[in-house]
C-alpha cells in the first residue's frame, strides 16, 4: 500500500488545473499539492436551464408565428386595442348579478345571539335537583363548547325541581320552573 498522498488520484466537485511554473495569477483560488483550484468567476454564472424565457414578439412577420393579426383573430372588439370587455358582461343579455334578487334586510352586529334548549331535553337529560348553568350543559354535549349565552325555552312539561345558573329564561319557561319550587340565579 502507497502511503504518499497523490491528488490526481482523488476526485473533486470542481475542477483543477495545474499550477504554472511562474507566480500564480488572480485567478487561482487555492493550493493543493501543485494544484490550484479554479475560482468560482461571475461571467460563468448562468441561470438554471428553463428558469428564462424569451419574450413573444408580437407583429413582427408572418414567419414569426405571431405575425398579421398577432394572435387576436380576425377583428371584433377584442381585436382592437383596448377592446377589453368588462368583468361580468355578457353581450347585452340581462347579467347574472342583475337577474339574481337583491340581498335584503340588515344583520345587526351588536346582536345578542342565543342557543335554545327546551325544558322536555332538560327533563331528559338531567335527574332532580340537577345544577343546569352553561358548564353542565357543555358536559351533556347540548351546547357547543363555544357556544354564546343559552336560552330555556318552554316547550315540554317539566316535573322534575332543578337550579339555574347563568342562563336566560323566556317567561313562560320561568313561571313553569318557579311553580315546581326551582331556583333561578343570574
Amino acid at each position: 500500500m502507497n502511503s504518499k498522498f497523490n491528488i490526481q488520484n482523488l476526485e473533486f466537485p470542481f475542477p483543477l488545473s495545474p499550477c504554472p511554473k511562474a507566480s500564480p495569477s488572480l485567478e487561482y483560488a487555492g493550493f493543493f499539492s501543485g494544484f490550484f483550484v479554479d475560482a468560482m468567476k461571475l461571467h460563468d454564472l448562468k441561470p438554471n436551464a428553463g428558469a428564462k424565457h424569451t419574450k413573444i414578439r408580437r407583429g413582427r412577420g408572418d414567419a414569426s408565428g405571431y405575425g398579421s393579426f398577432s394572435g387576436r383573430g380576425s377583428k371584433g372588439q377584442k381585436a382592437r386595442t383596448g377592446g377589453s370587455i368588462r368583468p361580468g358582461f355578457e353581450g347585452g343579455q340581462t347579467p347574472l348579478l342583475k337577474r339574481m334578487p337583491k340581498r335584503r334586510g340588515f344583520r345587526n352586529p351588536m346582536r345578542e345571539e342565543y342557543i335554545a334548549i327546551n325544558l322536555d331535553t332538560l327533563e331528559k337529560k338531567f335527574p332532580a335537583g340537577a345544577l343546569i348553568s352553561p358548564d353542565t350543559l357543555k358536559a351533556e354535549r347540548l351546547i357547543r363548547s363555544n357556544a354564546p349565552k343559552v336560552k330555556i325555552l318552554a316547550r315540554g312539561e317539566l316535573s322534575k325541581k332543578f337550579s339555574f345558573k347563568n342562563v336566560a329564561l323566556s317567561q313562560t319557561a320561568k313561571a313553569k320552573i318557579e311553580k315546581l319550587g326551582g331556583s333561578i340565579e343570574v
